[in-house]
Order: C-alpha cells, then structure tokens, then sequence
C-alpha cells in the first residue's frame, strides 16, 4: 500500500497535523529543497523566519529533487504533506501521481494573514 499525497496551501495546518501525528504524516519543507542560501547562518534559524527571505538562489535541481523525496516517502505508507506549488502539481500531474489539494476559502483570507503573521514569517509571503 502505498501514502497519500495532500498538496496543501501554506497555513492550512501541514506543520500541526505532522507534530500531532508524527507516525502517520510526513511533513515536506519545500525550502529544504528549493533554495541555496548565501549565508549559511540563515538554515539555523525557525524555518518560518526564513520563508520569503531574498537572501538565496533556486537550488538548480527543482523541482526533480523534491519530487524525488517525496515519491521515496509515499512509499512509507503516510500522508506526506508537500508545497501548493503549480511546478509540484504539474510534476506530479505528468507522471500520473494522484494527490489531494487542501486549501482555504477565500473569506479566510485575513485569517490566513494572522496565521503567517503569528507564526513569524517574512513580511514578502504574506498575501495582501
């Protein structure tokens, strides 16, 4: 048997269910993969801090090397919880993987604000 892919929007609660859950859910940190960083005293920081930062590059091999983790840890037989990302989606959609979209309404936009607010991230992901 294989896990269960879920594509949530950032906010909707990926970090919550895979610390309340940790045997059942994986909890799949794009920026692990995504981004080099200039200065290597940024990975030490709350990666919350760090999202949004304009202090890094495109790591050259995103989207391959995400998709490549996460098709090795559906294979745990998990929800592994990824990135709302087109790129991932469309990965995934070419090689015919199935995943689930979780996302918020639009009349929890200024909710979804707060959230990225309390939760400290960088004032250029947060949606206006």
């Amino acid at each position: 048997m294989m896990g269960i892919i879920i594509s949530g929007f950032p906010g909707i609660g990926k970090t919550t269910m895979s610390e309340k859950y940790p045997n059942e859910v994986i909890d799949m940190e794009s920026s692990d993969y995504k981004w080099v960083y200039f200065d290597e005293e940024i990975l030490y920081q709350d990666p919350e801090l760090i999202k949004g930062t304009e202090n890094r590059v495109l790591n050259p091999n995103w989207p391959n090397n995400y998709l490549e983790a996460i098709l090795l840890n559906v294979q745990q037989d998990k929800y592994v919880l990824i990135v709302q990302g087109e790129d991932i989606r469309n990965l995934l959609d070419a090689k015919q993987i199935d995943y689930l979209l979780a996302f918020p309404s639009i009349q929890c936009k200024s909710e979804y604000v707060e959230r990225y607010r309390a939760r400290r991230n960088n004032e250029n992901l947060l949606i206006k």
